[in-house]
Protein backbone atom coordinates (compact mmCIF):
# COMPACT_ATOMS: atom_id res chain seq x y z
CA UNK A 1 0.00 0.00 0.00
CA UNK A 2 1.36 3.38 -1.04
CA UNK A 3 -0.23 6.45 0.31
CA UNK A 4 0.22 9.74 1.97
CA UNK A 5 0.38 10.16 5.50
CA UNK A 6 0.25 13.49 6.73
CA UNK A 7 -0.83 15.84 9.51
CA UNK A 8 -1.37 19.14 9.94
CA UNK A 9 -2.37 21.20 13.29
CA UNK A 10 -2.02 24.68 14.67
CA UNK A 11 1.36 25.71 16.28
CA UNK A 12 1.62 27.74 19.72
CA UNK A 13 1.31 30.99 17.47
CA UNK A 14 -1.88 29.87 15.64
CA UNK A 15 -0.18 28.94 12.25
CA UNK A 16 -1.41 25.38 10.65
CA UNK A 17 1.49 23.28 10.27
CA UNK A 18 1.65 20.19 8.04
CA UNK A 19 3.86 17.26 8.63
CA UNK A 20 4.32 14.24 10.95
CA UNK A 21 2.62 14.49 14.17
CA UNK A 22 4.01 13.17 17.33
CA UNK A 23 2.94 12.84 20.66
CA UNK A 24 4.86 11.30 23.90
CA UNK A 25 2.36 10.41 26.86
CA UNK A 26 2.25 13.28 29.22
CA UNK A 27 3.48 15.49 26.58
CA UNK A 28 2.22 18.29 23.92
CA UNK A 29 2.15 16.80 20.42
CA UNK A 30 4.40 18.29 17.97
CA UNK A 31 4.79 18.21 14.31
CA UNK A 32 7.85 17.46 12.39
CA UNK A 33 7.12 19.63 8.81
CA UNK A 34 10.30 19.79 6.17
CA UNK A 35 12.08 23.00 5.42
CA UNK A 36 11.76 22.91 1.08
CA UNK A 37 14.30 24.78 -1.11
CA UNK A 38 13.42 28.12 -2.31
CA UNK A 39 13.09 26.86 -5.94
CA UNK A 40 12.74 23.51 -6.42
CA UNK A 41 10.05 22.61 -4.21
CA UNK A 42 10.18 18.90 -4.44
CA UNK A 43 13.32 18.94 -2.36
CA UNK A 44 13.57 18.86 1.16
CA UNK A 45 16.83 21.22 2.63
CA UNK A 46 15.98 19.95 6.13
CA UNK A 47 13.42 19.43 8.85
CA UNK A 48 12.00 21.29 11.60
CA UNK A 49 9.62 20.49 14.93
CA UNK A 50 7.02 22.71 16.48
CA UNK A 51 4.70 21.90 19.64
CA UNK A 52 1.12 21.95 18.37
CA UNK A 53 -2.73 22.57 20.01
CA UNK A 54 -3.57 18.73 20.29
CA UNK A 55 -7.29 19.55 19.62
CA UNK A 56 -6.39 20.84 16.31
CA UNK A 57 -4.83 18.16 15.21
CA UNK A 58 -6.07 16.25 11.93
CA UNK A 59 -5.29 13.93 9.44
CA UNK A 60 -5.39 14.01 5.87
CA UNK A 61 -8.08 11.91 4.19
CA UNK A 62 -6.35 10.96 1.32
CA UNK A 63 -8.87 12.91 -0.68
CA UNK A 64 -8.77 15.93 -2.41
CA UNK A 65 -11.70 18.30 -3.28
CA UNK A 66 -12.84 19.18 -6.64
CA UNK A 67 -10.48 21.86 -6.46
CA UNK A 68 -7.29 19.49 -5.63
CA UNK A 69 -7.61 20.80 -2.13
CA UNK A 70 -6.23 18.27 -0.01
CA UNK A 71 -9.06 16.99 2.82
CA UNK A 72 -8.18 16.80 6.49
CA UNK A 73 -10.19 15.84 9.34
CA UNK A 74 -11.56 18.73 10.81
CA UNK A 75 -12.11 20.09 7.27
CA UNK A 76 -15.98 21.81 6.57
CA UNK A 77 -16.94 20.32 3.04
CA UNK A 78 -19.69 20.85 0.90
CA UNK A 79 -20.88 18.05 -0.75
CA UNK A 80 -23.53 17.53 -3.49
CA UNK A 81 -24.51 13.80 -4.11
CA UNK A 82 -25.25 12.85 -7.31
CA UNK A 83 -28.98 12.80 -6.74
CA UNK A 84 -29.09 16.70 -6.24
CA UNK A 85 -28.81 16.27 -2.54
CA UNK A 86 -26.39 18.75 -0.88
CA UNK A 87 -25.24 19.21 3.03
CA UNK A 88 -22.24 20.55 4.90
CA UNK A 89 -20.45 19.54 7.32
CA UNK A 90 -17.15 18.59 8.97
CA UNK A 91 -15.09 15.30 8.46
CA UNK A 92 -14.45 12.83 11.07
CA UNK A 93 -13.97 9.71 11.97
CA UNK A 94 -17.79 8.57 12.22
CA UNK A 95 -21.10 9.56 11.73
CA UNK A 96 -22.53 9.76 15.12
CA UNK A 97 -21.62 13.24 15.36
CA UNK A 98 -23.70 14.39 12.38
CA UNK A 99 -19.47 14.22 10.78
CA UNK A 100 -18.50 13.31 7.34
CA UNK A 101 -16.60 10.36 7.15
CA UNK A 102 -13.55 9.95 4.40
CA UNK A 103 -16.12 7.17 2.77
CA UNK A 104 -18.68 9.70 2.54
CA UNK A 105 -16.79 12.75 0.59
CA UNK A 106 -15.07 10.15 -1.76
CA UNK A 107 -18.86 8.98 -2.57
CA UNK A 108 -20.52 12.31 -3.37
CA UNK A 109 -18.22 13.47 -6.37
CA UNK A 110 -18.60 16.54 -5.84
CA UNK A 111 -16.94 18.21 -2.50
CA UNK A 112 -15.54 21.41 -1.63
CA UNK A 113 -13.33 22.19 1.29
CA UNK A 114 -14.81 25.53 2.69
CA UNK A 115 -12.94 26.12 6.18
CA UNK A 116 -12.01 24.16 9.29
CA UNK A 117 -14.02 23.82 12.34
CA UNK A 118 -11.61 25.65 14.00
CA UNK A 119 -11.15 28.52 11.87
CA UNK A 120 -14.52 28.83 10.53
CA UNK A 121 -17.25 27.47 13.02
CA UNK A 122 -19.72 29.51 11.65
CA UNK A 123 -19.92 27.68 8.52
CA UNK A 124 -21.43 24.60 9.75
CA UNK A 125 -24.59 27.02 11.30
CA UNK A 126 -25.22 28.80 8.25
CA UNK A 127 -25.90 26.08 5.68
Amino acid sequence: MNREIEFRAKDNHGKWRHGSYVKFEGLQGAIYYPIRHSEKKDYIIRTEWCYVDDETVGQYTGLRDKNGVKIFEGDIVHWKSPYGHSFTKAVGHDDACGRFTPLDVFMGYDCEVLGNIYDNPELLSTK
